[in-house]
């Protein structure tokens, strides 16, 4: 009789739940009182704070008016120009084993601004400063050597040795690889070697002349 007990039981409690009213788990009121909860402290992904590039200009001049203060910006003007200055000047070569001539001889100095360009940014003490001396550099060019100026900021290669720079094994190596291929000798291991020798020695100079100035990082 157990068994019978058992199974009246059971369709007992199957009839009253199929007859009870078929409302929300969740009361109304208390489901609404959730929805109305302060999410003022929930923030989207990627939402960024909307006066932060109002602060990073703020310091930015800050900066700008420390090194103004202290005689930085003006030796920085004065390595920007006298790096352009020694770009031109350079025994070109000196460096390379084969003719440097025309074609050559442009990609030659193109790599030379390419270490002054990298290196500044490097070793330079803030952006400010490294901005202030490539904006010097690129003056001094574009005044005293506007042929080259237009040449170095119309063909391009500039683009291709920063980038061969970037998240290579040896950057120096690959940008002579570089070299090799825009002077229509891509596989000629000479000429690599010639761009690889040309952009380390000049990053050395580049390297010496921020030391001289009082500038180094």
């Amino acid at each position: 009789m157990l068994w019978l007990f058992v199974i009246l039981m059971s369709l007992s409690a199957l009839w009253a739940a199929m007859r009870r009213p078929r409302t929300a788990a969740v009361p109304g009121g208390l489901f609404c009182m959730a929805l109305e909860e302060d999410d003022s402290d929930i923030k989207i992904a990627g939402q960024e704070r909307r006066n932060q590039p109002e602060e990073e200009a703020l310091r930015a001049a800050e900066e700008l008016e420390h090194r103004r203060r202290n005689g930085d910006l003006e030796r920085a003007r004065a390595l920007g120009g006298e790096l352009a200055r020694q770009v031109m000047a350079e025994d070109i070569a000196a460096y390379c084993a084969g003719s440097v001539a025309g074609r050559v001889h442009l990609h030659c100095r193109l790599v030379l601004s390419c270490a002054v360009y990298d290196e500044l940014a490097a070793r330079l003490p803030g952006k400010v400063l490294a901005d202030v001396a490539r904006s010097a550099f690129n003056e001094t060019l574009e005044g005293e050597y506007p042929n080259f100026y237009k040449q170095m900021t119309t063909s391009g290669a500039q683009s291709f040795y920063t980038l061969s720079l970037r998240g290579a094994d040896d950057p120096a190596d690959e940008l002579g690889r570089t070299f090799a291929r825009l002077t229509d000798r891509e596989g000629n291991d000479a000429a690599a070697r010639d761009g690889a020798r040309l952009y380390r020695t000049f990053a050395a100079a580049v390297d010496r002349a921020v030391d001289a100035c009082g500038l180094r990082l």
